[in-house]
């Protein structure tokens, strides 16, 4: 934020800034205090010149975060280091720490928001559902009721598994292709090409509706 404002001092924003820097400087809280305290426990350093310290930190704060963010995706425990890890599947997909290609691309608000929240695991299926049972339904008993295929209802059967929405399933599955390959659950939420995205998008929200209007089995 700093480095992006700085570089034009006509802003409000710049004036804004030096107003909390003056107040940095004469001991009370302000933006600065929480920068020196990301600054203080990453690299044991005060802030002596804000303009060249935030510049040289960025990088270093950057990488740091990058090692926490992938070092508490994959970790097999969820914050309580008991529970599973509820980013399981979003383990599966995020390998790279960069905006990915879908949220840069010209799609309805519908169809972001609804492979945002199949990537996150923010949704019904059973897998998450279940979690909140008491007492708590172990996630190898959170199956599908939807068909009988006596599987776990996780996002990789929603989306390339179950036979319930096998009709719908043309929009991203070419009949040549390995259902039951993770490789290709990963490659429908990594693609860079808008018009598979957009057919991603479509099948959440339409097998979402099948879902909702198929009785348990």
């Amino acid at each position: 934020f700093y480095s992006k404002i700085q570089s034009d001092n006509t802003k409000l924003t710049f004036n804004a800034l030096t107003s909390e820097l003056e107040q940095y400087k004469e001991g009370n809280r302000s933006y600065l205090t929480l920068i020196n305290k990301i600054r203080n426990k990453y690299e044991n350093k005060e802030l002596t010149n804000i303009t060249d310290q935030l510049n040289t930190s960025k990088d270093k704060i950057d990488k740091n975060y990058e090692e926490h963010f992938f070092k508490a995706l994959n970790s097999k425990t969820g914050a309580d280091g008991k529970s599973g890890n509820k980013l399981r599947t979003y383990s599966i997909i995020k390998k790279h720490y960069k905006i990915e290609p879908y949220l840069q691309q010209n799609h309805s608000f519908d169809i972001i928001r609804n492979i945002a929240k199949l990537r996150l695991s923010s949704h019904n299926l059973n897998i998450e559902q279940m979690r909140y049972s008491r007492p708590k339904i172990p996630h190898y008993n959170r199956l599908c009721k939807k068909c009988q295929t006596n599987s776990i209802e996780d996002e990789i059967h929603f989306l390339l598994i179950c036979p319930n929405y096998d009709n719908n399933r043309t929009l991203i599955i070419k009949p040549s292709e390995n259902q039951q390959n993770t490789s290709t659950f990963t490659d429908r939420f990594n693609t860079p090409d808008k018009n598979l995205v957009e057919k991603l998008g479509k099948y959440i929200i339409e097998s979402f509706e099948i879902r909702q209007n198929t009785p348990d089995m």
